[in-house]
């Protein structure tokens, strides 16, 4: 469903913002799970809730690395910008000692954690965990070797990285490099909202002397 626009304003009407979610700007934090380690121990027991008694077998579940920040953002199979969450990021084992099946995978959502205070424009464009990159691994303390990616694709990727809905992916290295141009230049032009009204066209006005961005 899709939400009419409660006002109208400059900042709503940035040329190169058309594809953004409300949420992309309004979701104050969302839930995010860097680790996850699922272990099948044949010993033990656990409740079935579809055969509603106790079977053989039980699946344990660890969890680590567990944020409420500020979400990355990515694109949906509509084309739409919206958070994206960890959706399956994910260390699966049979047993200690079995070789382990690694997922990594992230999920759109509505945070439901709007507010009327917008994330900041560098959180988006000066920020890589925004856009989904790779900031470094997660450890459980514990067991060295269960380590996670924190974040969805590797700097510089070839191609987007997977989504849980088909058709949704994380940006592109074009996109990146669109968003990452808008942060160079936030650097000195934070208060000129006239050069971000239009950032393409004040691309192409630039004077001679113009430092490089």
């Amino acid at each position: 469903m899709k939400i009419p626009l409660m006002s109208s304003g400059e900042k709503h009407e940035l040329k190169g913002h058309e594809r953004l979610s409300c949420d992309s700007c309004h979701a104050s934090w969302a839930p995010q799970c860097y680790g996850c380690h699922i272990e099948y121990d044949p010993q033990q027991t656990q409740w079935d809730h579809l055969k509603q008694k106790r079977t053989p077998g039980r699946w344990i579940e660890k969890r680590w690395a567990v944020e409420s920040g500020i979400p990355a953002l990515g694109v949906t199979a509509k084309n739409l910008i919206t958070p994206f969450v960890p959706g399956m990021n994910l260390i699966l084992q049979t047993s200690p000692k079995s070789a382990s099946v690694r997922k990594q995978i992230f999920a759109s959502l509505s945070p439901h954690t709007t507010q009327l205070k917008v994330r900041s424009c560098e959180s988006c464009h000066s920020n890589d965990a925004a856009l989904g990159i790779i900031r470094g691994q997660a450890t459980f303390p514990e067991h060295p070797e269960w380590s996670a990616p924190l974040g969805w694709i590797q700097e510089n990727a070839k191609h987007p990285g997977k989504a849980a809905k088909k058709g949704d992916r994380s940006f592109n290295k074009s996109e990146i490099a669109k968003i990452r141009q808008v942060g160079a230049c936030l650097k000195c032009h934070m208060q000129d909202y006239k050069i971000f009204a239009d950032f393409q066209m004040s691309l192409q006005n630039l004077p001679e002397d113009h430092a490089e961005y």
